[in-house]
């Protein structure tokens, strides 16, 4: 909303500015528009309304002291060959300058140059713009302009990393571990701080500070993170009082990793049908896309499959998996795009893909088969002399017949006993035969039994 001088100002122009024009003029009513923006005013006016656009722009907003400049563009005129007059007014520390300047509308366009020095023309001022018929003062058009008086510097800050310009009205993502480029831009179109001498006190946000005499700085983040920049301006200018103009501004970026160490990982030989597992890792700030590209290079090194995603994902890791049916031998080239808000990173590696080796399978397979049947001989063969042997050793035994067996007859314990030792001493009957024979004796059991 326009501000309450703005209508006071239309009000007394009304009253006062229109009636001493010529009695042949045609009164108009001043079109009266909300909203108004510094810098852009397009109003309609005239005769009748949509007949002639009046376009009224400034060059504000202007700091106190400073001279702000209006531009009038008119798009159309009624009698082409006559001439008009721009009568310019406004409310001036307070008062009211009905004809303040007056030029010559040339080739649809004119424009005036206004100073503002006064407190009382802080905030939103309005100029007023009549177009008239030179010879009858008739009135043909009319429009404002409202640009915004300051009592700070007007400034503004650009904000670069590698050439790519920041836009700070919106949100400002630039690389750690690289410089950024600051530079503060006073907006001075009638040349104010020409001559002064500009402090710039940078705070960076990470608890370092810095005093300039320039407008740019550099400055590199290691650490990502959201920080608040801050810039202090003081003016001294170069007049008789010394005057000392001052500004502010502050803003956010946002610093991120960028995408490093980008690895692939997996099998670079394979065959025709396999299914390829590869894995990627990287560094960097998250969330990280992932472009995967598979590129078949033919004999006469021509390509097959263009460099286009086959697969794209996004991930809250910087890593990802991908797989791939390899269905034909050759070459292919595997690619891997990393992308986070502030970087790219392109990772490439080759695979060798042939047919799958039939023979060696099948010599593979008899080879296992002979070795069973040989590990199975061997058991039994191993078997088969073990019990050979145990037969053989078995002919060679003498068993010794032993009687616990208690005599029918009631003989006595002793005699009882006797016997039981002598069978326990006395080799077996056929054994002890066999000896005496041998040395021309014959047995003799009852002397035996007498020596007992």
């Amino acid at each position: 909303m326009m501000r309450f001088d703005t209508y006071m100002f239309v009000f007394i122009y009304l009253c006062f500015a229109i009636l001493p024009l010529s009695s042949s003029s045609v009164v108009q009513s001043v079109h009266e528009h909300e909203n108004i923006q510094p810098h852009n005013l397009n109003v309609e006016s005239g005769r009748k309304p949509g007949s002639i656009m009046l376009t009224i722009v400034n060059d504000g907003p202007t700091i106190l002291g400073a001279n702000t400049t209006y531009y009038a563009t008119l798009s159309s005129l009624p009698n082409p060959g006559a001439k008009y007059i721009c009568y310019w007014s406004e409310l001036k520390c307070g008062k009211l300058m009905p004809t303040w300047s007056t030029t010559e509308l040339i080739s649809n366009k004119c424009n005036t140059t206004s100073r503002y020095n006064c407190t009382q023309n802080l905030g939103d001022h309005t100029m007023l713009l009549r177009i008239l018929h030179k010879g009858s003062m008739k009135e043909i058009a009319t429009s404002i302009s409202t640009v915004e008086i300051t009592e700070y510097m007007n400034v503004k800050l650009s904000v670069q990393q590698d050439g790519t310009v920041c836009n700070t009205t919106d949100k400002c993502l630039v690389t750690t571990k690289k410089s950024v480029q600051m530079t503060v831009d006073i907006h001075d179109p009638s040349n104010f701080f020409k001559d002064a001498f500009i402090e710039y006190d940078w705070l960076y946000g990470d608890g370092n500070s810095e005093l300039s005499v320039e407008p740019m700085v550099l400055y590199n983040y290691s650490t990502p993170g959201r920080y608040k920049v801050q810039v202090n301006l003081t003016a001294f200018l170069q007049d008789e009082e010394r005057t000392e103009k001052s500004g502010y501004l502050s803003y956010y970026i946002d610093l991120l990793d960028a995408v490093s160490n980008l690895t692939i990982s997996g099998s670079s030989k394979t065959t025709v049908g396999s299914v390829g597992q590869y894995n990627v890792s990287c560094n960097g700030s998250v969330p990280v896309s992932f472009c995967w590209s598979m590129v078949h290079q033919t004999q006469d090194n021509s390509t097959i499959d263009n460099d286009t995603c086959i697969w794209t994902v996004s991930s809250p890791f910087c890593n990802d998996t991908f797989k791939y049916r390899f269905n034909t031998t050759g070459t292919y080239h595997l690619r891997v795009k990393a992308i986070n808000d502030v970087s790219l990173l392109i990772s490439e590696t080759s695979i060798d893909v042939k047919l799958a080796p039939v023979v060696a399978a099948s010599i593979t397979a008899g080879l296992v088969f002979g070795i069973l049947i040989g590990i199975i001989f061997s058991i039994v063969s191993i078997t088969i002399v073990v019990q050979s042997y145990r037969k053989d050793r078995m002919r060679h035994v003498e068993v010794a017949n032993f009687d616990f067996q208690r005599n029918e007859t009631n003989e006595s314990s002793l005699s009882n006993f006797a016997r039981r030792l002598r069978t326990m001493v006395t080799p077996p009957p056929s054994s002890r035969e066999e000896q005496l024979y041998l040395f021309g004796q014959k047995p003799n059991v009852a002397r035996e039994l007498d020596v007992l």
